[in-house]
């Protein structure tokens, strides 16, 4: 895709927060069930279960700040933990689903609109920039975890990087 400098704001930070969206769910691709739940690190974290968690931040911050959803409350130890009967595929379906209706919602507002947010107010351009930062982070952290599994290395899939 070529940049263009009359590219929007808001076109800009989506552009990059859904390349590391990618960055997320290529570290989850080509590998078994196993591989992807296997824990390399103390904390018990797995591809797998940064996957999961990172559906709920996208629902967290896009359905439930932006949009004033009520959704269910879950732990951060709920987010991150595989349960047997899930799946890479099922979990990877959560994923662009909730991907999917972070960018409707986000297509339907702007950047410089005010949204409640822990008793005060919070602009959704500071939610997106979050979310670049918090999907980046993760997309990080992947990128160690798929590493000590198979040894992939690189931090976007080919013609995945924001500039590209």
């Amino acid at each position: 895709m070529a940049v263009s400098a009359a590219e929007s704001e808001h076109d800009l930070l989506s552009r990059y927060l859904d390349s590391y969206r990618g960055a997320i769910k290529w570290k989850v691709q080509g590998l078994t069930r196993d591989e992807a739940t296997r824990s390399m690190v103390p904390s018990g974290t797995s591809l797998l279960g940064i996957l999961k968690h990172m559906a709920y931040v996208e629902q967290g911050w896009f359905q439930e700040v932006i949009a004033g959803r009520v959704l269910e409350s879950v732990s951060t130890e709920e987010e991150f933990a595989v349960a047997d009967d899930e799946t890479i595929d099922g979990l990877m379906a959560a994923f662009d689903g909730a991907c999917a209706t972070s960018r409707e919602i986000l297509a339907e507002r702007r950047l410089d609109e005010m949204v409640p947010f822990r008793g005060g107010q919070l602009a959704i351009r500071d939610v997106v920039v979050h979310m670049i930062e918090e999907t980046a982070r993760h997309a990080g952290q992947m990128d160690i975890l798929r590493e000590q599994i198979d040894g992939q290395t690189g931090g976007f899939p080919p013609g995945g990087l924001p500039w590209s």
